[in-house]
């Protein structure tokens, strides 16, 4: 299985809430859509492509509950990206029980490596 990691991080290693003010603000974040305003058409692309490319998803418990609660519904606007993601196979490295539930979701055991198909 070849997975390939998505990481939006800023140089001061920041990763929480990238793309929009109430996107997560948990622990008093408040710095959230850092990186919409740098996402240019060029970086949409290749998010697009690479979403849409992928055979399955790998989440951390953390993006897979905001994931899980927004591309369920997402609207006509963000389809192309919402067809794959609520389609595909997701696996979640997480010790906890999942509590939302999305088609398609297989949580990791303790093992993450060894749970993996292939």
């Amino acid at each position: 299985m070849r997975i390939v990691a998505m990481e939006w991080m800023s140089l001061d290693a920041v990763v929480q809430s990238p793309m929009y003010p109430d996107e997560d603000a948990s622990g008093g974040f408040r710095h959230g859509g850092w990186h919409g305003p740098y996402l240019d058409e060029a970086a949409q692309d290749w998010v697009t492509e690479t979403i849409t490319s992928a055979d399955a998803y790998l989440f951390g418990r953390g993006t897979y509950d905001r994931f899980a609660a927004y591309w369920p519904t997402a609207g006509p606007e963000v389809r192309v990206l919402a067809e794959p993601l609520n389609t595909r196979p997701k696996y979640v490295a997480s010790h906890r029980p999942l509590t939302r539930p999305w088609p398609g979701a297989v949580r990791l055991g303790a093992d993450v490596r060894d749970a993996l198909p292939g």
